[in-house]
């Protein structure tokens, strides 16, 4: 029986993430019951970003104002990846290094019915989008607030 809190798959719950806002892989528990090397589980250190943190909560605000949970993707100091709860089924953007910007993930491989939803960077109902971070990069630190451009560039915030 798959250990609590492990999700395989798929993301965690919004409703974790105030709780639990940071996320790693399971990795070393691979090939136990119903987990794989995609399972994700709480990390063990919630107040900031720490080694081996894979995602973090936030939220997004897009350009028109309204705001909605959003799950990040980190790597180092750097998000990576954003994925939007607008809906049930989130819609995402990630930073592509061949293109040197931001662009909408399509699921191009899916039949269209089966693709989750996407975004267009040139709708102005939600781009420039600010996203904010629940938790700092370190510790004792402020949480980070960025924006994304309409052109796909990222720029980090000044909360004054």
């Amino acid at each position: 029986m798959p250990r609590p809190l492990r999700f395989t798959g798929k993301n965690p719950p919004p409703e974790l993430w105030s709780k639990y806002p940071n996320w790693r892989s399971a990795i070393e528990e691979e090939g136990e019951e119903g987990q794989d090397e995609s399972t994700l589980m709480p990390h063990e250190v919630q107040t900031h970003i720490a080694q081996h943190t894979a995602f973090t909560a936030g939220r997004a605000r897009l350009h028109d104002s309204r705001e909605f949970p959003a799950f990040l993707a980190v790597l180092g100091e750097a998000i990576t990846g954003c994925q939007v709860y607008e809906t049930r089924t989130p819609w995402r953007i990630y930073y592509s290094p061949p293109a040197k910007s931001w662009v909408s993930f399509r699921a191009e491989w899916l039949p269209e019915a089966e693709r989750p939803p996407h975004v267009s960077f040139e709708d102005a109902t939600i781009f420039p989008i600010e996203i904010y971070m629940q938790v700092p990069w370190k510790e004792g630190g402020r949480p980070a607030v960025y924006q994304i451009s309409g052109d796909g560039h990222i720029s980090e915030m000044s909360l004054t």
